[in-house]
């Protein structure tokens, strides 16, 4: 059983192959926002270098936010297409999940990518005999007011992300990106083999990015 995954959530972007649970092959790239050229060859390339096609893939995860709001679309819609095409299962993955799945950690991990405007994505989980599970849903805020509503021995996990003035020492901060070792689809597709195996599956047709707030453009259109 092999499940494909997709994570276009961030400025890299990455894919992987896990065949059994076990990682086959995976690739990450900066997206430059050109995720409509990219994306395609890569999954093709992580198929090739393990020697095997479309055809042999079981099931798509798929990382549906928050995130780059581009990205998540071309993210999304690849994966559906993907299964529709296939016939296959979708598994949808929150983002930040996938990245506290990259972790062996016990305790409080609080996940976080920069969202643009001075605030981060972010949410908490714990792991526990049932794998990484959710504290708190994903939201937008200040890292200051994040850090001060956190567990004092919370792991803060992120990629490229800089504590503020005041909390350098009071948490400990992971790099979760390609530098440090890691892969964020990995996290997608772990999680995804997981809910393959638990049976669960989920509507291609139902499925949407988690935007949490509004675009930059979007704002700018709304009325005062």
């Amino acid at each position: 059983m092999r499940v494909l995954a997709i994570d276009t959530s961030g400025v890299l972007a990455s894919v992987a192959l896990l065949r059994d649970g076990e990682v086959e092959d995976a690739r990450v790239w900066r997206s430059h926002s050109n995720h409509t050229t990219r994306l395609v060859p890569e999954l093709q390339r992580t198929l090739a270098a393990a020697g095997c096609t479309p055809a042999d893939v079981g099931a798509v995860g798929v990382a549906t936010g928050p995130g780059a709001f581009s990205g998540l679309r071309v993210g999304v819609t690849t994966a559906k297409l993907l299964c529709w095409s296939l016939d296959i299962p979708l598994l949808a993955v929150g983002s930040l999940h996938a990245r506290a799945e990259l972790y062996q950690l016990n305790g409080e991990i609080v996940s976080a990518t920069d969202a643009g405007r001075g605030e981060w994505y972010w949410a908490r989980y714990r792991r526990d005999d049932r794998g990484v599970i959710e504290l708190s849903p994903p939201a937008v805020g200040s890292p200051p007011v994040i850090l001060a509503a956190c567990n004092a021995t919370a792991a803060i996990v992120g990629e490229s992300l800089r504590l503020p003035e005041g909390f350098a020492g009071k948490h400990v901060l992971l790099d979760s990106s390609p530098q440090a070792g890691y892969v964020a689809a990995i996290g997608v597709a772990r999680l995804a083999w997981r809910r393959w195996k638990n049976g669960e599956r989920d509507v291609p047709a139902l499925q949407q990015a988690l935007y949490v707030r509004r675009s930059a453009a979007e704002e700018r259109k709304r009325p005062s």
